[in-house]
């Protein structure tokens, strides 16, 4: 989970070898949907940074987080980061 300190828009990446995608429940239904992932780094690829955006969140409120991350052959990593 995150709660952000400061209400708004907050970026997060990835930096994955292979893919990932990083999911926010903005709507805190317990449920990750395609309309909620805010990094799509999903691929077959060597290390890779995607960023995205969030909607404005609201300070204080715990958002629950989820993250998908599959291994192909060769080299592997992944790092997650948030900024507000």
């Amino acid at each position: 989970m995150t709660a952000p300190a400061v209400a708004g828009v907050h970026s997060f990446s990835t930096n994955s070898d292979d893919g990932s995608m990083l999911f926010l429940d903005f709507n805190l239904n317990g449920e990750f949907e395609t309309s909620e992932r805010v990094v799509n780094n999903n691929g077959s690829q060597g290390t890779t940074t995607v960023n995205g955006n969030t909607p404005a969140l609201v300070a204080g409120t715990a958002y629950p987080i989820a993250i998908t991350y599959f291994q192909g052959g060769g080299g592997a990593g992944f790092e997650a980061k948030w900024a507000a």
